[in-house]
């Protein structure tokens, strides 16, 4: 495995290096120009040159890129041109709260997806699996932020049970930092939880045809034993394939519920960056994204050999 783990490494690096040239080449036809936003209508021409040099905007794209990524080799993620502040700090400010409501939005996934699917494929074609799966296809056919706003206008315009925007520091105290994420990370994992529930039912239906669990149910072990121990885990190695890849989707797909809930999180600060031309911190924000979104893919793909130790690293 370690092996393995060190050929999937080596594969990270030109994965992120062509990454970089991708986002630092996407950003230069946004259009509008960083510096005319950040001086507004009636700038000096001198200020505007001032500031040109200062951020190497003068140069050519590839001069660009190349000052950029070399910066980046050492940890200087540059200066954003809106706020006059470190990137990498701005993105260490922001990082915890996004992770934090990802993390909020797997454990809601997880929760929802794992009991739903094993009831759905255990009561095949009676009305539990016509219910849930009805039930799973509508959370899946409606978009995040449309549910979102149906959270917001029920639980916290109608009933006032929860508050409609903002976060809370830990220093609050735990219950009043999960009383903020209620509403956004069910808005998000549910959507996740209806795939799982979807691919494990599958899945699960699959398992239960094979020989070997018909073999389990002939030495008189109780259908329960059957479905846990043996089926189970065979199941979850389709279904963590694919949810691992809608996590990774979820730090860059809490863009939209960030806005919808004022959540000061690396999503609103990212539609803030774009609005105003904020070439670093943009390219540090999708940086960091996709970095995100490889890791996890990495550790999905370990994650097989502990769910099935059959499962050999070649």
């Amino acid at each position: 495995m370690w092996a393995y783990l060190g050929r999937r490494i080596l594969i990270l690096i030109p994965t992120l290096i062509l990454v970089s040239i991708i986002v630092f080449s996407v950003i230069q036809f946004i259009p509008g120009d960083p510096v005319q936003a950040m001086f507004g209508m009636d700038p000096m021409p001198e200020q505007i040159e001032q500031v040109r040099r200062l951020y190497h905007l003068d140069e050519p794209v590839p001069v660009q890129y190349l000052l950029w990524a070399g910066n980046m080799l050492r940890g200087d993620m540059g200066e954003s041109i809106s706020r006059r502040r470190p990137v990498a700090g701005m993105i260490a400010e922001r990082l915890p709260r996004s992770m934090l409501l990802a993390g909020a939005s797997i454990l809601v996934a997880l929760v929802m997806a794992l009991p739903i699917g094993v009831i759905s494929a255990a009561k095949q074609n009676t009305w539990w699996d016509f219910t849930l799966s009805a039930g799973a296809l509508v959370s899946l056919s409606m978009p995040g932020f449309w549910k979102g706003i149906l959270g917001l206008l029920i639980f916290s315009v109608m009933l006032g049970w929860f508050p409609t925007s903002g976060w809370a520091p830990l220093r609050e105290g735990i219950g009043t930092v999960l009383y903020h994420l209620v509403l956004p990370s069910l808005a998000l994992g549910t959507g996740l939880a209806a795939v799982g529930v979807r691919i494990l039912r599958s899945s699960l239906l699959e398992v239960l045809r094979q020989e070997y669990i018909t073999v389990a149910r002939s030495k008189g072990l109780t259908e329960r034993v059957v479905l846990y121990r043996h089926a189970l885990r065979n199941a979850l190695i389709p279904t963590i394939t694919i949810v691992g890849m809608q996590i990774g989707y979820l730090l860059g797909g809490s863009i939209i519920i960030e806005q919808v809930f004022s959540y000061p999180g690396m999503g609103l600060q990212l539609i803030q960056a774009l609005t105003a031309r904020d070439y670093p911190l943009i390219q540090g924000q999708i940086l960091i994204f996709a970095t995100f979104f490889v890791l996890v893919n990495l550790a999905t793909d370990l994650l097989y050999g502990v769910i099935n130790p059959k499962i050999r690293y070649n």
